[in-house]
């Protein structure tokens, strides 16, 4: 029996007694107690949830940092989002398209489409189009590049080669903007269990309509190097939701005009190359 039970023992069986004053004193001491008693829980339990919080917010942190990591690993390599200021430079640039059948003047939507139009910007630094083809050709409907080029070999005869970039990367639709319904969307999204389109309603999708660049694709998120220019005059409406836009002739409408028409064989390949020359960047001239 410690010293507190013992003496409530000796009063509770008279052994002891208190005088008035030792009683209020006694009360005091108890109420002084109970205070303190209570500070110290509210500082125990204070430190609790501020341990808490901190856990929960380092677990954030964490959170949100691997998701960074996991959106990042989607982009294409060495390619980041524009800042306003660079999205401003960008959309007072024109890339030009130099075929075998005339010029192409084309203007960027890094707004609607910012990795996809960095990556495209980043492709033609490199000359990655520079002597490539138009592989793909469909009348009425778009002309593709971006999959082969031609290579000079040790002989000096040039030969057709894929283009491999090496990496794929995430689309950049907002088929809501379109137009499309919840319903539209999820029929979309069910032609791929395995995984479909990563959508962001944060863009402004532009139409899949004439004289619009497009990325080419093999389904969900796998864009590289690949784009069409459309040739439907009605546009291709059936296509929304599945290609990123990003881009759009503002000359040279008449010589995509010109390729669409050329002869093809097997697989939509023009039986003569269509060739790119060259693709390169220039500022628009100032007015």
């Amino acid at each position: 029996m410690n010293r507190k039970e013992k003496e409530k023992f000796d009063l509770a069986t008279g052994r002891k007694t208190m005088n008035p004053e030792e009683i209020a004193r006694k009360k005091e001491m108890e109420q002084q107690e109970k205070v303190l008693n209570r500070k110290r829980w509210m500082v125990i339990l204070g430190s609790v949830v501020a341990i808490v919080l901190i856990i929960i917010g380092i677990s954030s942190f964490f959170h949100q940092k691997q998701l960074a990591q996991q959106e990042k690993a989607s982009w294409p390599p060495d390619v980041e989002k524009p800042s306003k200021t660079e999205m401003a430079h960008i959309k007072n640039e024109i890339v030009h398209i130099d075929t075998d059948k005339g010029l192409i003047k084309l203007e960027l939507y890094p707004e609607s489409a910012p990795l996809t139009v960095n990556n495209f910007r980043k492709l033609i630094q490199e000359g990655t189009y520079d002597n490539s083809t138009f592989h793909r050709i469909i009348n009425d409907f778009m002309i593709q590049a971006g999959q082969t080029k031609m290579v000079a070999g040790d002989d000096g005869q040039e030969t057709e080669m894929p283009i491999n970039v090496g990496y794929q990367f995430k689309d950049e639709i907002n088929p809501w903007s379109l137009g499309l319904t919840d319903e539209q969307v999820d029929a979309i999204q069910s032609e791929h269990p395995d995984g479909g389109y990563k959508y962001d309603k944060n863009l402004q999708s532009y139409p899949i309509d004439y004289g619009y660049l497009c990325m080419a694709n093999a389904g969900p998120n796998t864009n590289g190097a690949q784009f069409f220019i459309v040739t439907k005059k009605e546009g291709c409406d059936w296509l929304y939701g599945r290609h990123t836009v990003f881009g759009k002739v503002t000359e040279g409408m008449d010589v995509v005009e010109e390729i669409q028409k050329v002869e093809t064989g097997p697989n939509d390949v023009p039986v003569t190359p269509i060739m790119i020359k060259k693709v390169w960047i220039e500022e628009k001239a100032s007015e």
